[in-house]
């Protein structure tokens, strides 16, 4: 797959916007670690966020600004690879949570609905 500059720019944007966040929220720089508190409640908004739109998650997805024909904007199967991580990063949040339930009953939303399957016995992506 050949890459190109809006592909990096796909995944740097992102990341360039956090961190810029980050920075705003202190108000001055700083070299000193991060409040474990703040980073705490950014990731809860962000769970949040996660939740509230994740049955039009793929409205959300950044484009290139030329897209080839394989990129949409459709949402991803609950048992595509991509969600894995959103799955993976909700589990680890629920565990320092201040009210795990609701990131609990989440996950196990998905799993019922799911029939608690790891993958799609019809598209085993993540073999590739």
């Amino acid at each position: 797959m050949q890459t190109s500059p809006t592909n990096y720019l796909t995944f740097l944007a992102p990341a360039v916007l956090f961190l810029a966040a980050c920075a705003s929220l202190s108000g001055e720089q700083s070299t000193s670690a991060p409040d474990p508190a703040a980073v705490k409640a950014i990731t809860q908004k962000v769970a949040d966020w996660q939740i509230a739109t994740f049955d039009a998650h793929g409205q959300y997805r950044a484009m290139p600004i030329k897209p080839r024909s394989w990129h949409h904007q459709k949402n991803y199967p609950d048992l595509e690879w991509q969600m894995g991580a959103l799955y993976a990063g909700m589990d680890a949040f629920r565990k320092i949570a201040d009210s795990p339930a609701e990131y609990t009953d989440w996950l196990q939303m998905i799993g019922s609905r799911n029939q608690w399957k790891l993958f799609d016995n019809d598209n085993p992506s993540f073999l590739q």
